[in-house]
């Protein structure tokens, strides 16, 4: 006896999950817009003496949320007539809570199969180190595979050198700013030069790799992506000092990521965190390149960007591929090639205090 397959039947009943879906979308769409937001407003705070911990940043800046709304703190004014020596005070320095890093595997801990993709990346690099974006596309191996399969012999090693070559030229031109500031005194250890001089080459030629790739499969996104300012803002956040009249270097810190809107610092700024003089070295500098051409600068490199890879063979696709791992991949080549460009520009920075 034959079996025939009721199509108008699965379509009405399609039909009718949609229909379902809508209605509990419609639900949680007016769940939240009658959300309650409660907002407490405080004019001034008066503090007589503080002898512990007087935390305010997480009342500026976090919001609370529970099952009855939204609860957001403002305050005004702070008056504090004596902290002792045991108190300490933080006001509004509390950052927000951001996603934490997206998982990566690393070389140590990689499967045989990913390590050898890992080496075959140094090597046609001609890196040292296995470059964090491939550690990241290594989670989802066949992306990692695909990837590299098909755009490892787009690019010779000639002309990923050449590359990186053509970006520490455009680094030179940085505004240096450098006569004002006294470098005879500034010793940092040799480990964390020869870091910072190995991450520049190694991002370079990384960024090479994913705007070819960006190029390849989102046409148009880098020519659009000219008209993006990479830094919040046009001057640096303020430069900080301590009551006893030291430099705050880890504020500093804080505001070197705020202006170029990094979640993380390259790791030679994390190695020099202790070290005031470095920190307000690399401050002063981005202060000058900050409040001068460092949009233009990263237009320029962008622009670099776009006229290298227009001058080469763009055809890489990735048919293996699914739609989520294609998503996988766009997201992690967004966020790095912005995050690689900014790296190779705080990193060069750190070059000058070498000796």
């Amino acid at each position: 006896m034959e079996h025939y397959y009721d199509y108008e039947q699965e379509i009405n009943r399609l039909k009718q999950q949609i229909h379902y879906l809508n209605q509990h979308i419609n639900k949680l769409n007016e769940y939240i817009n009658h959300l309650n937001i409660y907002e407490y407003y405080i004019q001034e705070m008066k503090i007589e003496t503080v002898k512990g911990m007087l935390q305010l940043g997480h009342l500026i800046e976090k919001e609370i949320k529970d099952s009855q709304g939204i609860h957001r703190f403002y305050i005004g004014n702070i008056k504090i007539n004596e902290i002792e020596d045991s108190g300490t005070v933080s006001v509004g320095i509390t950052e927000k809570e951001t996603d934490t890093e997206s998982p990566k595997v690393i070389p140590e801990e990689a499967s045989e199969e990913i390590k050898e993709l890992f080496e075959e990346i140094k090597s046609h690099l001609a890196i040292e180190e296995v470059p964090v974006f491939f550690q990241k596309l290594a989670v989802e191996p066949k992306v990692l595979k695909e990837v590299w399969d098909k755009s490892k012999n787009k690019l010779q090693t000639t002309q990923i050198q050449s590359f990186y070559e053509e970006i520490l030229q455009i680094l030179s031109q940085l505004p240096d700013g450098e006569q004002d500031l006294d470098l005879s005194n500034l010793t940092i250890e040799e480990a964390v030069c020869e870091a910072a001089v190995t991450r520049i080459e190694t991002y370079s030629k990384t960024l090479i790799m994913m705007i070819l790739l960006l190029q390849s499969l989102l046409p148009g996104y880098l020519k659009k992506d000219l008209q993006k300012n990479m830094m919040k803002q046009k001057k640096i956040y303020a430069h900080v000092q301590q009551p006893n009249g030291q430099v705050d270097s880890i504020q500093l810190m804080r505001n070197i990521k705020k202006t170029f809107e990094l979640r993380e610092l390259p790791t030679s700024y994390k190695d020099l965190a202790e070290n005031s003089e470095a920190v307000t070295y690399l401050y002063n500098r981005l202060v000058v390149i900050v409040s001068s051409e460092g949009e233009d600068m990263f237009k320029k490199m962008k622009s670099h960007f776009l006229e290298t890879v227009e001058s080469m063979e763009q055809d890489i696709e990735l048919v293996e591929l699914d739609s989520e791992q294609m998503g996988f991949l766009y997201g992690h080549l967004l966020t790095m090639v912005e995050e690689y460009s900014k790296y190779v520009v705080l990193d060069y920075l750190v070059v000058p205090m070498c000796k």
